[in-house]
């Protein structure tokens, strides 16, 4: 797919998290989030942070607006989880096609964002 199909998939995505009427459609464009994700190949520790970032933030909201149903927490937070979540999967796979080759002790940025090591030279160090 092309950087414009994904960029306009992940807009899709972001409208339908932030407008949704109903909790079933919001349920499922977090359902494809979850496939668009689990697909790419990013690392888990990177996945669990976006997924908990937003929720951290959107939790006293969230405890502020419940009215006794199990409806109004699941879409307030699914509503910031979801997007989030396109955005890291947006992002990765733009990372991830356009990774650089490492040179002599330079790393990738996806790299220093996963905090993967850095790749070394195969030449010895000089000495001074």
């Amino acid at each position: 797919a092309s950087a414009l199909g994904k960029l306009l998939l992940a807009l899709a995505i972001l409208l339908v998290a932030v407008f949704a009427p109903g909790l079933r459609l919001l349920a499922a464009a977090h359902a494809l989030t979850w496939v668009l994700v689990l697909t790419s190949r990013l690392p888990a520790r990177l996945v669990v942070a976006a997924a908990g970032y937003p929720l951290v933030f959107a939790a006293l909201f969230i405890a502020s607006q419940w009215d006794g149903t199990w409806q109004t927490p699941a879409r307030l937070s699914l509503r910031p989880l979801t997007s989030s979540l396109a955005a890291v999967w947006l992002v990765g796979r733009a990372f991830s096609s356009t990774e650089a080759p490492a040179r002599s002790g330079s790393a990738s940025p996806w790299r220093a964002i996963c905090g993967a090591t850095t790749t070394r030279s195969a030449r010895p160090p000089t000495s001074a």
